[in-house]
Order: C-alpha cells, then sequence, then structure tokens
C-alpha cells in the first residue's frame, strides 16, 4: 500500500459553522494524523478552497503539515479537489494507491474528492473525528459514513485509522 494523506478545506470561512469544542477536537485528531505522516513520510496534500474570504488552512495543521516531507499545497476552483487541479499528476507521481481524507465537509468537498479518487482508481479512508460537516442534513455524518463504508473504508475513530496507517 503505497499512502498518501488529504487535508480538505479546513479553513475558517468553514470552521466557523462547527461548535467550538468539535472543532477543537477536530483539528487535534487532525494534527495526530499528520505528525504520524511526519514520522512515517507519508505525503500529504493540503486542499484549499479558492474564493474570496475562505483564507488559508488554519496554522496549527499548516505547522503541522510543513513538518512533513513532501507535502503539496492545491488551491482548488471546485468541491472535488481533482475538478481543474494537478492533483491526479501528483498522486500518480507519488505512486499512491490508498488515500485518507480529512477535513470538511465530509458530505461535501471530502466526499466529492474522494469520489473523485475511486473513479480513478484509489483506495480511501476516512474516520469519525478526522471530517467533519456543518451541513444541517448530515451534521453527525450518518449519510456520509454509508458512503465512505461501502465504498472505502470508514473507522469509527481517529485511532483505528492510526493504526491502519501504522500497518501502512
Amino acid at each position: 500500500m503505497k499512502l498518501a494523506v488529504m487535508l480538505v478545506d479546513m479553513q475558517d470561512f468553514f470552521l466557523k459553522r462547527i461548535p467550538a469544542e468539535k472543532r477543537k477536537e477536530l483539528i487535534l485528531n487532525q494534527a495526530a494524523v499528520i505528525q504520524l505522516c511526519a514520522r512515517k513520510k507519508i505525503p500529504v496534500i493540503v486542499l484549499e478552497y479558492e474564493g474570496t474570504g475562505r483564507g488559508k488552512t488554519v496554522s496549527s495543521l499548516t505547522e503541522e503539515t510543513q513538518r512533513v516531507k513532501p507535502n503539496f499545497l492545491i488551491r482548488k476552483p471546485h468541491n472535488s479537489g481533482f475538478r481543474n487541479t494537478n492533483l491526479n499528476e501528483i498522486l500518480k507521481r507519488l505512486g499512491t494507491k490508498d488515500i485518507v481524507l480529512m477535513g470538511i465537509n465530509g458530505s461535501g468537498c471530502v466526499q466529492d474528492t474522494a469520489m473523485g479518487a475511486v473513479g480513478r482508481g484509489y483506495r480511501i479512508a476516512t474516520a469519525r473525528g478526522v471530517i467533519a460537516s456543518s451541513s444541517e442534513r448530515d451534521n453527525n455524518l450518518s449519510t456520509s459514513k454509508k458512503w465512505y463504508s461501502k465504498t472505502g473504508k470508514f473507522f469509527e475513530t481517529p485511532d483505528a485509522l492510526l493504526t491502519y496507517m501504522e500497518r501502512s
């Protein structure tokens, strides 16, 4: 398994829609995954939604990703990180087969990027606690969890995801 991790739209514009305690936990869980990437030399790709007022990835996660080699930043113009970007070319160059997805919105941009990955032959994984949704209709991730479970791997805890990654 050749693994890469994607961090999707962890920008204040999207984070402000999530309750503060949940937001803090989300960022801590994602930081733990990124720290594992630094230790195991797993590439991290940061995706940021372009547009006025959306800003950059939160600074604490940016600092963590800068410790990972290699790391990439892609500014995306659409929900899917694959649409009108060089994401697929980067993944091919890295020899990626499996992708761990983290970010916001679990039922929006993260899932659209996951769909793009699956459509290109990549295997996907994510976990409760590293993705979140600010959507009222999928605030508890029940809808997107079904899709992730059916299409790839969905772990109930960040620790289970970390164990999966340790074995990669």
